[in-house]
């Protein structure tokens, strides 16, 4: 039984080398697939020299913002087929995520498992668009009731100048209906969706980027994406697609069948716009009671302790073989 590791990465190659690592020494038959966002630099196997099983593509871009997630998802699927990789099952993380338990375990658990796939997926809205389901509604009504065509920037706008559109946004918000001026992760404007794509017919799920797919529900979920180009171009247009394009697909297939139950622990409860808390030591004995097999996000440069702590509990051993 094999599984397919997907990870989406963009920064600080020492904290991907060590995940690559941990991961592949605690389960030796998976595969890493890197796709990474190569702004900042390119990967390279040399720069993996004790790794097997891996396989990278560099991308020129990456944003939670737009389509860019999914599709780079949906091209480690493609590179996978054209490559002959064999696997069972796909799990999809970043270069800030890390094991929290032995990844045997896991193989185990999805070697027994009797569904397709384990991937969070709530009804958005309800049959007449209202209604509040993973979010708040009126956040969720400004991210998928309208399309940005207009995507003036990729990254959000400084503080001061996010104080003046926030007024400018709520005078326009409050006077009119069709048009959407939306800061939170970009600037950007969008236009009242009127298509009719998203609806009563194919309803609107959503949920974490983070799951867990049998190989039937990763084909189909490719196979879709091929097939019906004018709905990605749809959900290319909203906001944060990432988070309800694979949970509508997925969700709106009867023959598959699928988990509400996932296998991320990360804590967004305080943070702002959605971006979960970076994790340390005082976050150690949620993640245990979490039962999780990965936790997200770290960063080795605040605590590299809670690493450490987690590698002895995924590999069984001390971290001094572990790079730093």
């Amino acid at each position: 039984m094999i599984v397919l590791y997907i990870v989406q990465t963009f920064k600080d190659l020492a904290q991907i080398r060590r995940l690559v690592k941990v991961m592949q020494e605690s389960d030796p038959s998976g595969v890493v697939i890197i796709t990474h966002n190569s702004e900042a630099f390119q990967l390279s196997p040399n720069d993996f020299p004790d790794c097997s099983n891996l396989y990278i593509i560099n991308r020129e871009t990456g944003s939670r913002l737009d389509f860019s997630l999914v599709q780079a998802y949906l091209d480690a699927l493609d590179y996978a087929r054209h490559q002959g990789i064999n696997f069972d099952w796909v799990i999809n993380l970043t270069g800030q995520c890390y094991p929290a338990r032995p990844l045997r375990e896991l193989v185990n658990l999805l070697e027994a498992a009797d569904v397709d796939g384990f991937i969070d997926h709530r009804l958005i809205f309800d049959d007449d668009g209202k209604g509040g389901g993973i979010w708040p509604y009126y956040e969720a009504h400004n991210r998928y009731h309208y399309l940005y065509h207009w995507r003036l920037t990729r990254s959000e706008p400084a503080w001061l100048w996010r104080q003046v559109f926030g007024l400018v946004r709520v005078a326009l918000h409050a006077i009119q209906p069709w048009l959407r001026l939306d800061t939170s992760y970009a600037l950007q404007i969008g236009w009242l969706d009127t298509s009719g794509t998203v609806g009563k017919d194919f309803p609107l799920f959503g949920g974490s980027w983070y799951m867990t797919l049998s190989r039937r529900a990763a084909d189909y979920l490719w196979k879709f994406s091929q097939s019906h180009p004018e709905i990605k171009a749809h959900f290319s247009l909203m906001n944060i697609p990432s988070e309800v394009y694979p949970h509508t697909v997925l969700t709106n297939n009867p023959d598959l069948k699928l988990s509400g139950h996932q296998h991320f622990f990360f804590d967004v409860r305080l943070s702002k716009r959605g971006r979960p808390l970076i994790l340390g030591m005082e976050d150690l004995d949620r993640i245990q009671a979490s039962g999780m097999f990965f936790a997200r996000k770290f960063n080795p440069n605040i605590d590299s302790e809670v690493l450490d702590r987690l590698d002895e509990q995924v590999l069984g051993s001390t971290t001094d073989s572990m790079p730093r």
